[in-house]
């Protein structure tokens, strides 16, 4: 953004357009909207089956602006994920589907929670469980810098018994930065949608995972489940880091031609 800031020749709008055009700048002004990116490598955790969970070590970037785990378990009751810390910090945003419980087709609970600007470095991650896992559970850490860091845009879940898949559709602007976990009942690992982006797989007691991510390019995006088996998928979509300012780059590029000065601020 600097260096588009510091143009004062007419003769570089042909460099403005071309660094624009490969960047995740989405507006110029008063200030820069960047899209939302995964930093680090997303973390497994394994907690043990049949069994309470204890607190597992998780490393947080340095520039990591938010945490987000997600997680799925089976358990023959109508339970899910009832509370989760982070450094003994609770969760700003959970997003939870229960088991529905062996009377009701043995599909899993599956979840999300976030935690925004708590902190970098290593750190205790402890879930309460409504149940103690009968298969799995799965669980990734995946950590976000550049994104909004007040609550995400959209997030849904869904889960089935048997073969049949589940798709869930989240609301989107152009270029959020969208994140879906793919879980099913057996420990074939879900394969990858196309047109995503792998970012950490995990098998664990009888259940695998995948985490996958998109940069959205519209007002929706569509988050299937892959080669399923009594499957379940949680997505959140996250919109960049934003702040004040109304003027976007196709006003701002044009500008660019006037002859008196390069300057456009």
């Amino acid at each position: 953004a600097a260096s588009v800031l510091g143009v004062k020749r007419t003769g570089a709008r042909a460099a403005i357009v071309a660094a624009l055009a490969g960047s995740r700048i989405r507006r110029i002004g008063w200030w820069c909207n960047v899209a939302a990116v995964l930093t680090g490598t997303p973390e497994n955790v394994a907690f043990a089956a049949i069994a309470a969970p204890t607190g597992i070590s998780v490393t947080v970037p340095a520039d990591a602006t938010a945490v987000y785990y997600f997680g799925s378990f089976y358990s023959g009751n109508t339970v899910g994920l009832v509370s989760v810390t982070l450094g003994g910090v609770a969760a700003d945003q959970i997003i939870d589907l229960d088991n529905t419980g062996s009377g009701a087709g043995f599909m899993g609970a599956v979840f999300c929670a976030a935690w925004y600007n708590r902190g970098t470095g290593a750190k205790t991650l402890t879930p309460v469980f409504g149940d103690d896992p009968d298969t799995g559970p799965v669980g990734t850490v995946a950590y976000v810098k550049d994104g909004d860091t007040t609550a995400w845009r959209d997030a849904d879940t869904d889960h089935n018994s048997g073969s049949t898949a589940v798709t869930v559709t989240l609301t989107t602007v152009s270029g959020d930065l969208v994140l879906k976990y793919d879980r099913r009942g057996d420990t074939t690992v879900p394969s990858l949608s196309s047109s995503w982006t792998a970012a950490q797989t995990q098998t664990n007691n009888g259940e695998s995972a995948r985490l996958s991510y998109i940069s959205a390019s519209g007002t929706s995006q569509v988050c299937d489940s892959e080669d399923e088996s009594f499957n379940a998928v949680v997505a959140i979509s996250i919109p960049a880091a934003g702040g004040g300012g109304t003027i976007n780059a196709a006003t701002i590029i044009p500008q660019l031609n006037r002859r008196k000065t390069g300057r456009f601020f």
